[in-house]
């Protein structure tokens, strides 16, 4: 082998450690970038995942909040009365003489004692 053949072989052994080098640090560059992506990804299933949960838990506050709002309306007026309403009474659809509501509290006179 002549010596411009070793000095040729050389050269090219050098620029492919180069190449080499250039190769390991674009795979390097690769493999970190789809590792973010990975992340990425897992991340985003995460927070989607965290999402319905509290979608799903504000749903049920809500139909609780409902179900609340109901009873109240159901029991938001209260009668208070001695005794029952008579036949007479329930005939003439008296109202009863006190009426307690959620705003206040009504009374109703409509019986006059002579």
């Amino acid at each position: 082998m002549a010596k411009a053949d070793i000095t040729q072989y050389q050269s090219l052994y050098e620029k492919l450690q180069v190449e080499k080098d250039n190769l390991g640090w674009r795979e390097k560059d690769f493999n970190m970038k789809n590792n973010i992506g990975d992340v990425l990804r897992q991340s985003s299933g995460v927070s989607d995942s965290r999402i319905r949960d509290l979608q799903m838990e504000i749903e049920k506050q809500i139909d609780s909040r409902k179900l609340i709002e109901s009873i109240w309306k159901k029991y938001q007026e209260n009668l208070v009365r001695k005794r029952p309403p008579n036949k007479k009474e329930l005939a003439r659809k008296e109202e009863d003489v006190v009426r307690v509501c959620a705003n206040g509290q009504t009374v109703h006179e409509f019986k006059l004692e002579k």
